[in-house]
């Protein structure tokens, strides 16, 4: 059961509508009543992330992990004035949220800074080190949410956003390097952090993202290679109903 408040609205209704691979589809709907509140029961509640959705606009996505969950906001900021009760999950997600809008504006001013500086090498540095500093913060946050909470849904989406890491390339005793190593070792090691069996990451936006990457721009375009790679991803997923389901139906299609 989902139970959702959304204080300001009032003769309208509210759609959950799902994410899976890159498609949206709407799974429930209900019209709020005086409180602007409503509630979503049965199978429409699939583990995943969804979109909550009034006529027109998109209010939020929210995280669901749990049956029972109990979410209450306003229309004025529906992230940062969310409470939320009944799910870890969906708590550990709207804090992120309300991190990344409040870092979001941060970066906004500092990009505008940065454009504003370019004829100033020394003062364009200045704020050019104050954004690396905060992606850095951003990546240590998704590093604590993974630490702390690996089995949350968020901590594998932490998870799979993380790029290879890739060694420098090894030396050839004639002194040469293979310059095709780097990109050979990110391709072959670009699923080692998604975690295949949890069939929750289909109904994730990252997921299709992913594996949209991998077959368009880490493949090489030729039926041999293609046929190769799409070979790859379905063994991965075989036995994951969700993740063979996306995989086999896009793979196939694209």
């Amino acid at each position: 059961e989902l139970d959702i408040t959304v204080k300001g609205l009032k003769d309208t209704s509210l759609y959950l509508v799902n994410y899976y691979g890159d498609r949206n589809y709407g799974v429930d709907s209900g019209k709020v009543d005086k409180n602007g509140r409503v509630v979503f029961k049965g199978d429409s509640l699939a583990t995943g992330v969804f979109m909550i959705y009034c006529p027109g606009k998109l209010l939020f996505d929210i995280m669901v992990e749990d049956r029972f969950m109990t979410i209450k906001t306003d229309t004025i900021n529906p992230i940062k004035n969310q409470t939320n009760s009944g799910s870890l999950g969906q708590k550990v997600f709207n804090d992120y949220q309300k991190y990344s809008q409040e870092l979001g504006e941060k970066n906004q001013y500092l990009m505008q800074q940065f454009e504003a500086s370019k004829g100033n090498p020394d003062e364009n540095q200045k704020w050019r080190d104050s954004l690396i500093a905060l992606d850095k913060q951003v990546n240590e946050y998704r590093a604590n949410v993974i630490s702390k909470y690996p089995d949350l849904l968020l901590a594998k989406i932490f998870r799979m956003m993380k790029e290879p890491e890739v060694p420098e390339p090894p030396v050839r005793e004639d002194g040469s390097i293979d310059s095709s190593f780097q990109f050979n070792y990110y391709r072959d090691h670009f699923w080692d952090n998604t975690d295949w069996k949890d069939e929750r990451i289909a109904r994730t936006p990252i997921f299709h993202k992913k594996l949209e990457k991998y077959m368009l721009k880490m493949t090489l375009q030729s039926p041999d290679s293609i046929i190769a790679a799409a070979d790859r991803v379905v063994a991965l997923s075989r036995g994951h109903r969700e993740n063979y389901k996306w995989v086999v139906y896009w793979v196939t299609s694209y």
